[in-house]
């Protein structure tokens, strides 16, 4: 069973909660296969278990290597264990991590598609803000009625990992946002 410290831990350290699930999710499937105490879990075992989701995709894997190597090394940290088995465990290189951005067009298409003011706007949002869907949902109308009095078309959001940003909105952007408000 998953030392519960652990969350706190995560929780301290500005984890997010999508991250805190996701980690805590694979350490205690780790320890479902390993089938020991945390405390008592080797380098070998570690690999047993590595060789076991070797089937899944390598970004997939590297995630739950992740997850596995922070959670031993706050172990030890935490006194709980003198050595960190996960040390010498490597996370397999990423395949295909190369990022394919959509183009001007492909956005100005999608907007043109797109059958509602309410899709438009939200579009246009996300391809020229980088929003993430949260971040959307969080603006208040009072927020984005307060933007667009500044000069600068700029709105101080709260982002992943409850940090600050700021977005800028351009005058094409607001249209469609004023059009779907309307």
């Amino acid at each position: 069973m998953m030392n519960p410290n652990y969350v706190k831990y995560m929780s301290a350290q500005k984890k997010s909660p999508q991250t805190i699930k996701s980690y805590t999710t694979h350490i205690n499937k780790m320890l479902d296969y390993i089938g020991k105490a945390d405390t008592d879990v080797t380098y070998t075992d570690l690999i047993d278990w590595q060789d076991s989701i070797s089937n899944l995709a390598s970004a997939t894997v590297a995630l739950k290597v992740a997850a596995v190597k922070n959670y031993f090394a706050f172990l030890v940290k935490a006194g709980v264990i003198d050595s960190d088995p996960s040390e010498n465990l490597e996370k397999p290189s990423v395949h295909n991590k190369a990022k394919h951005y959509m183009s001007p067009a492909m956005v100005r298409e999608m907007v043109n598609y797109a059958r509602t003011y309410r899709d438009r706007a939200s579009i246009m949002l996300f391809a020229s803000t980088g929003l993430r869907f949260e971040e959307m949902a969080n603006i208040t109308l009072a927020d984005y009625e307060e933007m667009k009095k500044t000069d600068n078309h700029v709105l101080k959001i709260m982002g992943k990992g409850a940090k600050e940003r700021f977005i800028y909105f351009n005058d094409e952007t607001i249209k469609k946002v004023d059009k779907y408000l309307a």
